[in-house]
């Protein structure tokens, strides 16, 4: 069992901050406190000790006089009393930025395990950050391990190492990907491989991920794919196509007028994208109306890195009534404000009123009563009777006065209590009221965004209409596929038929233009690999073993493209692909129209 170290003295209290405030430290330093009139933390410091053995320097600062030499030592905001825990990182930026070394406070019991919890988590991130945390060179302590996931959650991976579940490796996402959930890195039934700490059971498997050549493999140039907005200005963005390939997206890839980018996208926020090229990457938001792929994985057989957003109506919740609390019992467990425990906070002592009764009646003890029987009664003398009022009279006015102290003591807790109950109904009002605005937030931007990035037509008017479609195809060429890849995705020679045509008239629902961007991906040989297209030949009838259908006269096959999807009646474009090889553009028809 890894150990820590007790801070009991104005000597050891000084020489932590020190240590603290110095440049002596390699690793890491976590401190807990232990909260007024509790003989132990709530924080489980043995856990945290454990968990953190080699990784982190653990302390515990009992209470006393000598919590104020520490936090006299320590500069303002940087402290931890009460029964709140920190950990230190390397380095000094914490006392500038305290955001890189939270306070984690604990009340109770129940706090206290969360908290544990909490501070374990933190000291891994700061202990990888100082580079501290995992390395792939086998050691007695370390061996390289191949595993089966058999659960991602709660921030943690438990991996099957081969031991019918008796030998298992843990994987925090410190060790598969930090910064992202482990539900996005890992999966229950992938096989994974690392090196393991024989003594923490902390499995490292950052090895064995795919480099981002590998997991974007799979993406080609017209694939609708999702990215994550990371960086937003006046006239650009940043968004990550993989936690380690970020890609620049000018204003002209996000909208088509002089809008602020800023208006249109938020850090954080997940899109749609069209792939235009990818050495190097080019990304755009306009015109996409189809579902995109789902996003790579991260190691072989892993889940996708991001989750297409989800369009929610925002749900409206009434205000939570007013919470009362209820006066705390009288022997309920008093948990002082977060501050430190000293000559000037020191705990009262409570009394029960059968404590205070007795007290006022000048008796004694229980216990005290029984231990000898009581003497015979001897006649007070006129002194010894006045003296005895006097004393009388003194303790009743003491037991006043201890009974209107520990009154306003009840008062002040049930009054921590309420308000601490108002705070916490507060944020939670708050936070519904967050993610109800967030989520309205998000639905505007994209209706904006989708509003300024329709291309208006600039076709101009063709008295032939196969000579118009034509010019569209051809305009959707040019503006999709980069220069440098044109003499590889060269427009194929097709047919344009009347009754294709026709149908451009008569069926509602989709613009031209949008036909002509599908068309231009057939006859480039995108649509082929776009999972958003659904390319597959049209079969002869609705079951799945029916051939497809083939013209009897020049053994044509029927083929059937998504032009849209997750839309009611979802149009579809027919296409007969003929024995020389050419493309016969049949018909726009809906999706439960099967016809060729």
């Amino acid at each position: 069992m890894a150990s820590h170290t007790l801070i009991d003295s104005d000597e050891s209290a000084a020489e932590l901050a020190s240590l603290l405030n110095g440049t002596a430290r390699t690793r890491p330093t976590a401190v807990v406190t232990i909260a007024a009139g509790q003989p132990e933390p709530y924080i489980d410091v043995e856990e945290v000790a454990d968990q953190l053995d080699g990784l982190v320097d653990v302390y515990v600062v009992a209470t006393g006089p000598h919590t104020w030499t520490f936090s006299n030592a320590m500069r303002e905001g940087t402290q931890v009393y009460g029964g709140a825990g920190r950990v230190y990182p390397v380095g000094h930026e914490w006392v500038d930025d305290l955001s890189r070394s939270p306070l984690r406070f604990a009340w109770g019991r129940a706090e206290g395990r969360r908290t544990t919890q909490r501070l374990i988590d933190d000291g891994l991130d700061m202990a990888a950050a100082a580079g501290l945390l995992g390395g792939s060179a086998p050691s007695p302590s370390r061996v390289r391990r191949e595993g089966v996931v058999r659960r991602a959650d709660n921030e943690r991976a438990w991996v099957d190492l081969g031991g019918g579940g008796l030998d298992m490796g843990v994987v925090p996402p410190q060790l598969a990907e930090p910064e992202l959930p482990i539900e996005r890195v890992l999966q229950p039934d992938m096989v994974v491989s690392g090196v393991l700490d024989v003594d923490t059971r902390w499995f490292d498997i950052r090895e064995s991920r795919l480099d981002p050549a590998s997991a974007l493999a799979g993406y080609v140039t017209g694939d609708v794919v999702l990215a994550q907005v990371v960086e937003v200005d006046l006239d650009d963005a940043t968004a990550k196509l993989h936690p380690s390939v970020t890609v620049r997206l000018g204003r002209a890839d996000v909208t088509l007028d002089a809008s602020d980018l800023r208006t249109l996208l938020s850090p954080g926020e997940v899109v749609a994208a069209r792939v235009l090229g990818t050495s190097p990457w080019w990304l755009t938001l306009l015109d996409i109306d189809e579902e995109p792929m789902p996003a790579a994985s991260l190691y072989p057989g892993g889940p996708p890195w991001l989750l297409p957003p989800v369009e929610t109506e925002p749900v409206f919740e009434p205000p939570e009534p007013d919470v009362v609390a209820s006066p705390a019992p009288a022997h309920q467990e008093v948990v002082p404000s977060p501050s430190p425990a000293g000559p000037r906070n020191g705990a009262r002592a409570a009394f029960s009123p059968a404590d205070l009764a007795r007290r006022q009646a000048g008796e004694t003890e229980p216990a005290a009563r029984s231990a000898a029987p009581a003497p015979a009664p001897v006649p007070p003398s006129g002194a010894a009777v006045q003296g005895l009022s006097l004393k009388v009279t003194e303790l009743q006015a003491r037991s006043r006065a201890l009974e209107l102290e520990l009154a306003d003591l009840r008062d002040e807790v049930a009054a921590m209590r309420y308000e601490r109950d108002q705070l916490e109904s507060l944020k939670r009002a708050t936070e519904r009221r967050a993610n109800r605005f967030e989520a309205e937030l998000r639905k505007s931007r994209l209706a904006l965004r989708r509003a300024t990035s329709i291309r208006p037509s600039a076709a101009p008017v063709f008295a032939d209409r196969e000579r118009g479609f034509r010019h569209l195809v051809e305009a959707a060429w040019v503006r999709r596929i980069p220069v440098a890849e044109q003499p590889d995705r060269e427009l194929s020679d097709y047919v344009v038929t009347e009754a294709f045509l026709d149908s451009l008239d008569t069926v509602e629902g989709i613009t031209t233009e949008k036909v002509a961007d599908v068309v231009m991906e057939l006859l480039t040989g995108i649509a082929e690999t776009s999972p958003g297209r659904d390319m597959h030949r049209l079969r002869s009838g609705p079951g799945g073993d029916n051939p497809a259908r083939q013209r009897a006269h020049d053994g044509a096959v029927c083929w059937r493209l998504a032009l849209q999807v997750n839309t009611p009646s979802a149009r579809r474009l027919h296409a007969w692909k003929l024995p020389d090889g050419r493309w016969e553009l049949a018909s726009v028809r809906k999706h439960d129209d099967v016809e060729p």
